[in-house]
């Protein structure tokens, strides 16, 4: 007995048709095209000016990286750390968007939550670890700039 592959509209639909009016490839019904939500668009834009504004900050010596696990990156240089940051980006949000299929107003929640818990956290560690050395800065006048560890010396070496 001969078997054949059966065609189901319920199980599959074809592809949009080309310019020549071929169709290319059958993706299964259930599992929509993946499209990325406003709130994920809203979250890479974020990400985006936080490493602008991070590297134009570090550019400049006046101030450090916020991010313990970042912070780890940028010791490898600035194209691990662009990386990196890119890598912790884009991952989740692929997993949230395929996500969103099964649960979406649950993963449209905890994208509008991650929203705001990013800006919170960064305008927090801004505040915290920048406006002290611009301020310093500031008080030393433009003509001398202060770099961070000279306003935060640390821990000295006693060697």
């Amino acid at each position: 007995m001969h078997s054949a592959i059966r065609y189901s509209p319920q199980i599959a639909q074809a592809a949009p048709a080309a310019a020549d009016g071929t169709r290319s490839l059958i993706r299964p019904a259930r599992y929509p095209q993946l499209s990325f939500t406003r709130e994920s668009q809203i979250i890479v834009a974020i990400c985006l000016v936080d490493l602008v504004v991070t590297l134009a900050l570090l550019s400049t010596a006046t101030a450090r990286e916020g991010n313990p696990l970042m912070d780890f990156y940028l010791q490898f240089g600035v194209g691990a750390f662009v990386l990196a940051k890119l890598c912790l980006l884009f991952l989740p949000i692929f997993i949230a968007e395929w996500c969103r299929q099964f649960r979406p107003q649950f993963v449209r929640r905890m994208l509008r939550l991650t929203i705001v818990a990013y800006l919170g956290i960064y305008a927090l560690l801004f505040l915290q670890h920048n406006v002290p050395v611009l301020m310093a800065d500031r008080l030393h006048g433009h003509d001398a700039p202060v770099s961070f560890h000279a306003a935060f010396p640390g821990p000295q070496n006693p060697d």
